[in-house]
């Protein structure tokens, strides 16, 4: 693994500037050793983008899951914002200050997600924009203070797919968060082809996975 040292920068006219504080932002970044590129421009966005804040990069490299790349991320974190993303994701301008707002204000932001085209992939449940506010069943790119992980613990690690619709469910059982459409915690999801012949049936796979799995702690819970 690799954990950047933490990193600040001079405050930028705009770049949150009507934040009393800049925290840090621990960013955890799974990958595999064939999307080095798709890596390398992840990074290279965080950085453009990352303004005023203290950041903790976390790039974790070459596990079965992405939910065991979290986990481990999690576990390292030691911001008080955790930000679960990909190697072919690439932040815009004000992710994060959108990110603490929806924060600030007491919900989970569900993010606008683009195509390399600039076409939108998704944005709250579906693939139309919508208003902000909207609710949203998913956060397709997990956000949130370091004490709602703590709440919801590990992710199930025999999922590869479905990880961020598990944060979102989980986030929900606490009664701690709402999810919302916040456009501002905008990026772009390249889609990268690098293992993704089997997605497909993976996805399906790890869907059936999910919806046992929360009708298991549903029972539990009743």
């Amino acid at each position: 693994r690799y954990v950047a040292p933490r990193r600040e920068v001079r405050l930028r006219p705009g770049a949150g500037g009507h934040l009393k504080h800049q925290p840090l932002i621990s960013i955890v970044i799974p990958t595999i050793g064939e999307r080095a590129h798709w890596l390398e421009e992840c990074i290279e966005g965080y950085s453009k983008t990352n303004g005023s804040i203290h950041t903790q990069l976390i790039v974790i490299k070459d596990r079965a899951t992405c939910a065991i790349a979290w986990n481990e991320g999690i576990a390292q974190a030691e911001g008080s914002y955790i930000h679960l993303t990909a190697d072919d994701i690439v932040p815009h301008e004000g992710w994060w200050v959108a990110a603490i707002e929806a924060s600030s204000q007491g919900y989970i932001p569900s993010p606008l997600i683009l195509n390399s085209d600039g076409s939108t992939q998704s944005c709250g449940n579906g693939a139309n924009r919508v208003p902000d506010g909207t609710r949203a069943e998913i956060c397709r790119i997990p956000w949130g203070p370091k004490k709602l992980f703590e709440q919801i613990g590990r992710v199930p690690e025999d999922m590869h797919y479905y990880t961020d619709n598990w944060f979102s469910w989980a986030a929900r059982q606490t009664g701690a968060a709402d999810t919302r459409v916040k456009q501002g915690y905008l990026f772009t999801h390249h889609l990268a082809p690098e293992r993704r012949e089997m997605a497909d049936e993976r996805l399906w796979d790890d869907g059936v996975k999910f919806q046992q799995y929360t009708r298991r702690q549903g029972r539990r819970r009743a």
